[in-house]
């Protein structure tokens, strides 16, 4: 059926499922009635992975109509594509003509974006949710002029002390850290909070648990989310003393093996947490098998108490001097099988879904033939090591992993490529290829097979050039022939010394926007920005480097 012919009701179910910039790319002009129908719709605009110049082109044409801007209620912004995005979208647009705006989201944020945001956000009067993700910067201010009258959803890094008092009407809140004196506080003021995510305890010095304060107990707090617990069982059993009414409970600990004690959970559960019906855990710690007895302490995760009150099960790996057990299905979305990774899984449980949430595998060949690896449905992100990558490994791949899925593949300095052909095989088992990491020597390998060359230059817009740069790209004819196979291209990362004449590949790579470059430390930006000012002047393109926080330099690119 044609899609024209599909009646609205069902063309507006089907939009809600897309960003607005598909939406518009797709069906803006195709003919008067999709020009009116998607601008009577409410729109998530997602700006976070665009390219600068189709950002520009956004920014400048479609969001020049008013009417499309009373159509957003749901708003992305990032610095991690496009160099310095938000303050360029602030230049552009003022968030106080987007009056329908419900939720706005700035990832990577700068110091110099807060200046402008902070005479607008007291206007977004409808503001539900405001997320602040991935920074290292001071947010107080911003916090301090955000409206407050609709305001139920907050991301940030913190939250000050002396702003707690103002934020009483939050019922959801995402940490990036907090300390003990914080979450305290917090449970003071913020008396509807229902859903807490803390993202790593940080340790106070000024309190301690056993200090004589008067302590709130979070009466509505219903889901508690601790991703990075470094504390004692006894502090986290004192702490969910004030958390009485919790139902879903999800924790991480590490180097932890207090939290291996099956009996203190069942009495601390039992005593302080009545209403648990959702546990979900990961418990790591460094052991050695046999010390302590510990399989037969994990044993006791398995008893009436956990199967059949609660329905919660439990598997356990054994790797080297670390012991690590998690409820099913596994709660991270990270996931590495190791060859000599002994996992001891759960015969009461069927095994199907025991890896759902893995979107990131690292996968090892000597394990792919194990019987009790279980089928890996999500995967994203795939990781090869120590493949020897051939024709009769795809089938097996493909009995672990679904590939159809996967949009970024590395494949790690252990592996070896028997030849071109097996390799373009094995990518035409991922449809949804987009991004590659793999070494410049097997990209060599790949110059005289155009079949392959053709496949990586229509796929791939992220490539990651990974190893030790023991190869580069000598002369002149390699990089013209690296930049024809990747002239698609929007992201690379490599070493500096892999891709030495660097501006020539910014040249042959027209749509490259951005790139990683592992320089050594010692090396300046006054240094780099001399390496490129001769080969990038006469291009017309808008260069900006910085370093980032592992000390690697961005180069942005704005053509």
């Amino acid at each position: 059926m044609a899609l024209e012919l599909l009646p609205n009701e069902i063309l507006l179910e089907c939009f809600q499922y897309l960003n607005t910039l598909d939406i518009f790319h797709s069906f803006d002009g195709l003919n008067n009635r999709f020009y009116k129908l998607i601008r009577n719709i409410s729109l998530q605009l997602d700006l976070q992975y665009i390219s600068n110049t189709k950002f520009v082109h956004f920014c400048t044409k479609t969001l020049s109509d008013p009417k499309v801007k009373q159509q957003i209620y749901s708003l992305k912004l990032s610095n991690k594509i496009v160099h310095n995005q938000i303050q360029l979208f602030f230049s552009l647009h003022s968030l106080n003509e987007f009056s329908q705006l419900r939720s706005l989201t700035l990832i990577k944020l700068k110091q110099n974006d807060e200046e402008k945001l902070i005479t607008m956000l007291p206007f977004i009067c409808q503001l539900h949710c405001f997320q602040v993700i991935d920074s290292n910067i001071e947010t107080k201010q911003l916090l301090t002029v955000l409206p407050m009258s609709k305001l139920k959803r907050l991301a940030a890094s913190s939250l000050p002390f002396d702003l707690m008092p103002i934020y009483g009407s939050i019922i959801d809140l995402r940490l990036s850290h907090t300390s003990w004196n914080e979450v305290y506080q917090i449970f003071k003021y913020l008396r509807l909070l229902k859903y807490l995510h803390i993202e790593e305890f940080t340790d106070s010095q000024s309190l301690s648990l056993d200090s004589p304060i008067e302590i709130y107990p979070a009466i509505h707090l219903k889901k508690l989310v601790i991703t990075k617990f470094y504390y004692s069982f006894n502090k986290f059993q004192t702490f969910v003393k004030f958390t009485p009414n919790i139902k879903t409970l999800d924790l991480n600990t590490y180097d932890r093996n207090d939290f291996f004690d099956a009996d203190r959970w069942v009495k601390l559960i039992t005593a302080s947490l009545p209403d648990l019906t959702i546990f979900k855990f990961k418990f790591f710690s460094s052991y050695r098998i046999g010390e302590y007895n510990i399989l037969d302490r994990l044993k006791q995760f398995r008893t009436d108490f956990w199967y059949k009150q609660h329905h919660w099960y439990t598997e356990y790996v054994a790797y080297m001097s670390s012991i690590l057990i998690y409820t099913i299905p596994y709660t991270s979305d990270t996931y590495i099988v190791k060859p000599n990774i002994e996992r001891y899984y759960n015969h009461l449980r069927t095994n199907t879904n025991v890896f759902d949430n893995v979107i990131n595998l690292t996968l090892h060949q000597n394990k792919i033939n194990d019987r009790n690896l279980n089928y890996f449905s999500n995967v994203v992100s795939l990781k090869l090591e120590y493949f020897f990558l051939q024709l009769n490994n795809i089938e097996q791949l493909k009995i672990v992993v679904n590939l159809s899925n996967v949009q970024h593949l590395t494949i790690s300095d252990t592996c070896q490529i028997q030849d071109t052909y097996s390799f373009l095989r094995i990518l035409q088992e991922m449809p949804q290829l987009l991004s590659l990491a793999i070494q410049i020597n097997y990209i060599l390998t790949f110059f005289n097979d155009d079949i392959l060359c053709n496949y990586l230059n229509n796929k791939i817009k992220k490539l990651d050039i990974n190893g030790y740069p023991y190869y580069t790209l000598k002369d002149s004819t390699e990089l013209i022939r690296f930049g024809e196979i990747f002239s698609n291209v929007e992201q690379i990362t490599c070493y500096y010394e892999q891709l030495t004449d660097i501006s020539c590949i910014i040249n042959y790579l027209s749509k490259l926007s951005c790139i990683k470059v592992i320089i050594p430390i010692h090396f300046s930006l006054t240094f780099v920005s001399a390496l490129l000012k001769g080969g990038t002047d006469n291009m017309k393109i808008a260069v900006h480097i910085e370093h980032d926080n592992t000390f690697n330099t961005l180069i942005y690119l704005n053509r």
